[in-house]
């Protein structure tokens, strides 16, 4: 999802037949911090619509009469991840690992455990220099379960931890 945008929006825009191609009644942008995760992108767009929805209603009819075309080069849409994108594995760094849960850590990160599909939202990523196989489980107590990977390891919540039906895949 966050591919490193320079800034990200809100737009409220008229209606049409076509999506995300109606004149823009309202816009403004702000920018993307380093980081920046999906979540935390989605409460500023939420923030900032709720903003823009009550100066659109404040000034409805003048910026209803003043809408600006939308030029479809640069119109946008932010679609679902695609699921393949989300999946994770052991031998990945720490680096990799983090990036994965900024850009999806929200709709949570695809793992393989215990020789079944698992998607994660309550992860955390430590750099830790250490000699366990990578996706060897190194610690495990009622709540957490932490893997080795690469260069550190992943500490996993249980309770966020559901069985992913691989049939969705398809």
């Amino acid at each position: 999802m966050i591919d490193n945008p320079e800034n990200a929006g809100v737009s409220i825009h008229k209606l049409t037949e076509k999506l995300d191609a109606g004149s823009i009644l309202i816009q403004e942008k702000f920018e993307v911090e380093n980081n920046e995760t999906i979540s935390s992108l989605m409460v500023k767009s939420q923030l900032l619509a709720e903003t823009l929805l009550e100066e659109l209603l404040n000034n409805f009819n003048e910026l209803y009469n003043n809408a600006t075309p939308q030029l479809e080069k640069l119109a946008s849409f932010q679609s679902l991840p695609p699921v393949k994108r989300r999946f994770v594995n052991w031998d990945q760094n720490t680096a990799q690992f983090s990036h994965a849960l900024r850009q999806y850590g929200h709709f949570g990160i695809l793992i393989s455990l215990d020789n079944a599909l698992y998607i994660a939202n309550d992860v955390e990523v430590t750099t830790f220099s250490h000699d366990f196989t990578c996706g060897s489980i190194i610690f495990e107590d009622a709540l957490i379960k932490s893997i080795a990977i690469n260069d550190g390891y992943v500490v996993l919540s249980k309770r966020s931890l559901r069985l992913y039906e691989s049939r969705v895949l398809n």
